[in-house]
């Protein structure tokens, strides 16, 4: 237990002195092993390869730059797990964008609070939470970009 705790806070320790970011280390290993899995969903059984899932995150940061995001910009993730959410998350990363995650059980006025007080630009959002979306669509900016899976 206690070796594979500071053999890992090591590992953190290096990265972060060398500047590396999880884009930057994700890429060196899908480089290195394409066709290894990255993800299994065990709700569904998919699985995902490094190359699928950069392939994947590549594709939301390239959107991201089409729709005008800087580095810095907010986009709000309401997305139940599964293997979508982490290719989101990676592609936002990987285009400077941070990410938001919203708990998937906010709300009506919880939602709408912590939506407006992150400074999203955008919203994603599964298409399970449409309705939850639905709810709090009066009380957000008319600016904020909404993208449903």
């Amino acid at each position: 237990g206690l070796s594979v705790l500071l053999r890992v806070r090591l590992e953190l320790w290096r990265h972060q002195r060398a500047g590396h970011t999880v884009p930057r280390i994700f890429q060196a290993v899908a480089q290195r092993q394409p066709e290894r899995l990255a993800l299994v969903d065990a709700g569904s059984g998919a699985c995902w390869t490094f190359a699928q899932l950069d392939a994947y995150s590549n594709a939301v940061a390239r959107l991201c730059l089409r729709l005008g995001f800087v580095p810095g910009d907010v986009v709000a993730v309401l997305l139940e797990g599964r293997p979508e959410f982490v290719g989101l998350w990676l592609g936002l990363a990987k285009a400077g964008v941070e990410a938001a995650l919203l708990n998937v059980n906010l709300r009506r006025e919880p939602l709408a609070f912590c939506l407006g007080t992150s400074g999203a630009k955008a919203l994603v959002f599964g298409g399970e939470l449409a309705a939850a979306v639905a709810e709090v669509s009066g009380q957000l900016g008319k600016s904020l970009l909404k993208f449903c899976t």
